[in-house]
């Protein structure tokens, strides 16, 4: 509306979230809404009630200190186009010479993704960013990111101490009123929601592939405190005889969403003996195990991905990339200087410049 675009227009962004619609929203908004608790001002484009494309964009990029591009898989395809408006964008920040970081999610590969770009974005690829290894690791990445890589700093936030906590009172009390009409409804119809999650469950016990159905469950479970619940339907679907690849990686997203280690552990473990040609199953199965200091549990795992991926043609992009991504992280470098490893490393690593 009219009269919501004075502020906005007003307002003094440090930092420019580009996005491709739909498929990049949802990490756009995590990444918003994780950088604007952390007392940045971030700009998306739902803060501009003119439009999605309007010009106004371009004019906040060029008054931004950094512009993150959310890198999904399939963002670039349409770039080709010169009125596409991720390329605008882009291109546009180029021109400015303002910070780009470039945040990649899990599956964007900017070798191959992002190869064949128009001229005047190509140095996209350039640009130091969130490579989509670590992106899965959510809050460590976006620490990562606040710390090293974005040129901005945290603001003042707008509440100070004394209004927050009024604000949090507020907040509190309404949780009471808004609880008490809750159970006086719940009481009224007292098994609405026992039927919805009994409906889920049977639908689960029925399809253990059906990732909406479970998915949906366990929000339930969680939402309402019921973490054993939650954890005992996840621990059925993984542990089935029919569950699929696709259906533990899901349970998998879940945990580390949740960042419950112990837990993600315990999911890759099934997912490498569902997929165990998979060298990424045996990868992050190895990674985890070395993120909580298991270093006599990381070795097996890490050489059996090293050695699945050793299998492939060294053409492959994904071949080079998990070596690439192994060298990188602090916790699996030490390891990979040992001899038994140094083999896969070195074939991998010298092997890329014949590409």
């Amino acid at each position: 509306m009219p009269q919501d675009n004075t502020p906005h227009d007003d307002k003094q962004y440090d930092i420019f979230i580009s996005y491709r619609h739909v498929i990049g929203v949802h990490l756009a908004s995590r990444v918003k809404d994780a950088l604007t608790k952390r007392g940045f001002l971030v700009f998306w484009d739902d803060d501009l009630d003119g439009g999605k494309y309007s010009p106004k964009l371009l004019e906040k990029i060029a008054k931004a200190k950094d512009i993150l591009i959310i890198l999904t898989p399939g963002c670039l395809e349409t770039c080709a186009d010169e009125n596409d408006w991720l390329r605008k964008e882009i291109r546009h920040a180029i021109e400015c010479e303002i910070n780009i970081v470039p945040f990649m999610d899990q599956g964007f590969h900017m070798d191959k993704d992002a190869y064949s770009l128009p001229s005047d974005i190509a140095s996209l690829r350039e640009f130091q960013g969130v490579p989509p290894e670590k992106s899965k690791y959510f809050e460590p990445c976006i620490n990562e990111l606040v710390s090293k890589l974005l040129k901005s700093k945290p603001r003042t936030p707008p509440l100070d101490d004394r209004w927050r906590s009024r604000l949090y009172l507020v907040v509190v009390l309404a949780v009471i009123v808004i609880g008490s009409v809750s159970i006086i409804g719940y009481l009224s119809w007292p098994n609405k929601l026992d039927v919805s999650i009994a409906e889920l469950e049977h639908e689960v016990q029925t399809d253990p592939n059906n990732i909406q159905a479970l998915s949906t469950l366990v929000e339930k479970y969680w939402r309402s405190q019921e973490t054993g619940r939650a954890d005992d339907a996840l621990k059925k679907v993984v542990n089935n005889p029919e569950v699929s690849g696709e259906t533990i990686k899901a349970i998998a997203n879940l945990y580390n969403q949740h960042q419950n280690w112990t837990k993600l552990e315990q999911v890759l473990e099934r997912l490498v003996q569902v997929n165990s040609t998979n060298p990424e199953a045996w990868y992050d199965l190895a990674s985890i195990k070395a993120m909580q200091g298991k270093a006599t549990e990381v070795r097996p795992a890490l050489r059996r991905a090293l050695q699945l991926n050793a299998q492939r043609p060294a053409t492959e992009p994904e071949a080079r990339e998990l070596v690439e991504k192994a060298l990188r992280e602090p916790h699996l470098a030490e390891i990979l200087r040992e001899p038994d490893f140094t083999n896969f490393t070195s074939r991998r690593v010298s092997g890329q410049g014949s590409r």
